[in-house]
């Protein structure tokens, strides 16, 4: 039986993070050593990258990569990496009914056609003579979005794009989440004004989420997963053991079974595993599983195509779109080769669509989709008329977005009352189920601060508080030039 003091369930951003902090601390040269277990062969977790046959790179999913203005020693590790980056504007947007808006599109109403702007108005005119009389809106999304959008820009747009991301009802949302910023300097939701649209519509001028001066990096080569491969290099491979994954867990004698029958007895374990499949893995605890069930997650399905030939002139420089129109499958479309041109081969370029379905409910069928998601880039022009496909992509996860669930941080906190005492530390994008906290800076900070406070008793900022990590003032962040030189795509599930 291998004995360590900390096991590290995961080698994506949250273990290595850990991990990283381990050996910095020199706590991993003594007694006390660690190891890191992933039934993936390689590091990265889903912030991992794929490379096709034919050359094309797609990450799982439209990542985000911020070093938060509170994160300066994520910052400095990426100083530190040997990346040649590549820097481009984030022009964003959403295709609504086949018009093109900037992100945010609730800041760029002066876009739609006449008739559809006035009832845009009108409805927010509405809405503000009905928020003076109310208290304040419920808990949950949809009562959020009504309140702050009104009837007809909610039903329209940020409803129906909301429920396609989260594949659940905006009325089984927490709202919480939405006023806080992922590293960037908007809002998960951005908010709307009467006044500025107004001014928009009679000056004719955008109000996008970037500048022309507004630059964000990106790997040249490899993808998102190149950062993690280079960060996983700096761990000693005697750490690591890939390509296995953890079966059970006993809560009393703090033994974890691999899938290879191998068996590690640990002081502490760190883990990056869902925390349903976590649960699911403690024998004997009915109770446990019971509370498993109760979490609410989308399952993502990717599709990637490689294309010959040019990108339409429309897309050019776009690095992604969100489409909240039902009769399209995906809810956003990303174009990995617009932000990078070390993702494709030359001449060709690569569309990267993304459908969300509740995991509660069994997949639909791998081809047929794929089918239906092709003729939506075709009816929207993404792929032109006679080009052809040249390299095609598909990846299903299982554990794709952590719903905010109403009850969410209830259940959480059960938990983690039975966990933590038992020495286990469930942290990550689905080890702590915080959407507000699941960007790839927020995971490896996850790590780095648990074993700080196991090491030395500081106490946990970003899993114990996310809205002081992501709501600090600009007076009070540092680094925040350096922390903007490598923003890169926002999945904000906003317009």
């Amino acid at each position: 039986m291998r004995r360590v003091e900390v096991l590290i369930a995961g080698c994506g951003p949250c273990g290595l993070g850990a991990a990283l902090e381990l050996e910095e601390s020199g706590h991993a040269g003594r007694s006390g050593s660690y190891l890191i277990v992933d039934p993936s062969p390689h590091p990265g977790g889903w912030a991992a990258s794929r490379e096709t046959p034919e050359g094309f790179v797609f990450d799982y999913g439209g990542h985000v990569l911020f070093p938060h203005k509170y994160y300066p020693k994520f910052a400095d590790l990426l100083d530190s990496l040997p990346i040649e980056w590549v820097a481009s504007v984030p022009r964003r947007g959403v295709n609504l009914e086949g018009q093109f808006m900037p992100y945010p599109a609730q800041r760029n109403l002066q876009r739609l056609p006449p008739g559809k702007l006035l009832a845009v108005l009108a409805s927010l005119m509405l809405r503000r003579l009905r928020f003076r009389r109310q208290s304040g809106a419920g808990a949950d999304l949809e009562s959020y979005l009504l309140q702050q959008f009104g009837h007809y820009l909610t039903e329209a747009l940020m409803g129906p794009l909301n429920s396609k991301m989260w594949a659940h009802a905006t009325s089984t949302l927490s709202n919480h989440w939405v006023t806080l910023r992922s590293g960037s300097k908007q809002r998960n939701v951005a908010d709307v004004s009467l006044r500025q649209t107004m001014r928009n519509v009679l000056t004719q001028q955008d109000s996008p989420g970037w500048t022309s001066d507004t630059f964000v990096t990106y790997p040249s080569k490899g993808g998102s997963g190149a950062i993690w491969s280079a960060i996983a290099s700096k761990i000693p491979a005697a750490k690591m053991l890939l390509g296995h994954g953890i079966e059970s867990i006993s809560l009393r004698d703090r033994i974890a079974t691999l899938d290879n029958g191998e068996q590690v007895k640990y002081k502490y374990l760190i883990s990056s595993m869902p925390i349903d499949t976590l649960l699911r893995s403690i024998p004997g605890r009915a109770d446990l599983r019971a509370q498993a069930a109760r979490f609410v997650c989308a399952r993502s399905r990717l599709y990637g195509f490689g294309v010959e030939g040019v990108l339409a002139e429309e897309y050019e420089g776009l690095h992604s779109f969100h489409v909240p129109d039902s009769d399209q499958p995906f809810w956003r479309v990303t174009f990995p080769s617009n932000v990078s041109a070390g993702t494709a081969p030359e001449g060709a370029f690569s569309v990267l669509c993304e459908v969300s379905e509740p995991k509660s409910e069994p997949a639909q069928d791998r081809d047929e989709l794929e089918r239906r998601v092709e003729a939506g880039l075709r009816k929207l022009g993404v792929i032109g008329e006679g080009q052809k496909v040249i390299s095609r992509f598909h990846q299903t996860i299982e554990h794709g977005y952590p719903v905010p669930f109403l009850g969410r941080d209830q259940l959480l906190n059960e938990v983690q009352r039975v966990l933590e005492p038992a020495g286990i530390y469930s942290r990550g994008r689905f080890g702590a189920w915080k959407y507000e906290i699941s960007n790839q800076d927020h995971a490896f900070m996850q790590g780095v601060e648990v074993v700080q406070r196991l090491l030395y008793g500081v106490p946990e900022k970003t899993y114990s508080d996310p809205f002081q990590v992501n709501e600090l003032t600009d007076e009070t962040l540092e680094n925040e030039t350096r922390a903007e030189e490598y923003e890169t795509m926002h999945a904000a599930s906003a317009g």
